[in-house]
């Protein structure tokens, strides 16, 4: 998808054709009366989370699974609830190893490094095609770190995750999703100390298990917007905060306004960061309709599946609550 197209692409517009969608539907099947619920998880959870706002008259209520609604350019807190996790669930030796096996994978593919140690890198890490340059090696080590990012984010999965599906899967669709990542969201994953990530915060978190890996400073997402979608820094800057910061203007960030929206995140997931957790609800959120639940132990997504036997306590109660809410809206339409 050529970057002229990727112009079109945006969740303003996403929202407009849902909404677009339903009143079709209803017209060609005499059913204007009819109540809807938007559904989704992550992205498609903001969105229903976004339809309900902008739309109220379109649903009646929304079920949004960790939906990251608060846009942010330094996404420090991803890294960081991935570090508490792996080191809650595999103990810090697990941590200790990653950190180290990322810090000798730059070793070996900085500029200067012995031929051999590159090769040996360049081959472990099943890259998609040889790195020529310091803007391919940081996209092949920001891909080391997705594996284990989605080995976190998806703990619930039971799929291995390596580069080599990185690249196979990834290929499609990934174009899209960086693109709004530039556009809209944000979201760059950085390490809390460098330079212009975790600005103002206190206490400073400590360092993750990413650290090695980590950009010195927020230039080299930057960049990579620039040079894949073919925008300049004369354009409509797409690199800088100012669209980002107006996607929570327009949607109101993690303070929106609304009624009927149910959140539900899991406490292992690094989106629930950018979400609605239960503690953040405010007074007037909670008086307006808004809902949220956060599920232990779980993680991206938990709970959109059915229910079943096996489902651990807090998923169950989760799911329940779910339920709970739609039964709700639906009597309030009857």
């Amino acid at each position: 998808m050529s970057a002229t197209n990727l112009r079109y692409l945006s969740s303003e517009l996403a929202l407009a054709d849902a909404t677009t969608f339903i009143q079709w539907w209803g017209e060609q099947h005499a059913s204007t009366t009819s109540s809807w619920i938007a559904w989704g998880g992550s992205y498609s959870g903001q969105l229903a989370a976004w339809l309900r706002l902008r739309y109220p008259t379109s649903v009646i209520g929304s079920v949004a699974y960790s939906a990251p609604v608060l846009s942010k350019f330094d996404f420090w807190e991803y890294d960081a609830v991935c570090t508490n996790v792996l080191t809650a669930l595999g103990g810090a030796g697990c941590s200790k190893r990653l950190t180290d096996a990322y810090s000798q994978a730059v070793s070996a593919l900085a500029e200067g490094a012995p031929p051999s140690a590159r090769e040996q890198a360049i081959r472990l890490l099943k890259a998609c095609e040889r790195p020529n340059s310091t803007d391919d090696v940081a996209i092949l080590l920001g891909s080391a770190m997705g594996v284990v990012q989605s080995l976190v984010q998806y703990n619930n999965v039971g799929s291995a995750h390596d580069v080599g599906s990185f690249c196979a899967a990834g290929t499609p669709t990934i174009r899209q999703f960086y693109y709004q990542l530039c556009n809209e969201f944000g979201q760059n994953t950085c390490e809390p100390g460098d330079k212009g990530c975790a600005e103002g915060v206190q206490p400073m978190p400590p360092p993750t298990v990413f650290a090695p890996i980590a950009h010195g400073d927020l230039t080299q997402p930057n960049t990579l917007c620039i040079g894949l979608y073919n925008v300049t820094r004369t354009a409509p800057a797409l690199w800088s905060n100012r669209q980002r910061g107006w996607t929570n203007v327009a949607q109101g960030g993690r303070d929106l306004r609304a009624s009927s929206i149910l959140f539900v995140n899991g406490r292992n997931d690094p989106y629930s960061s950018v979400s609605v957790l239960p503690e953040q609800l405010s007074f007037q959120q909670a008086m307006g309709g808004l809902r949220s639940v956060a599920i232990a132990n779980a993680s991206h997504c938990a709970g959109m599946e059915r229910t079943s036997s096996a489902d651990p306590p807090e998923l169950a109660a989760a799911k329940a609550e779910v339920g709970k809410a739609v039964r709700s809206w639906l009597a309030l339409e009857a």
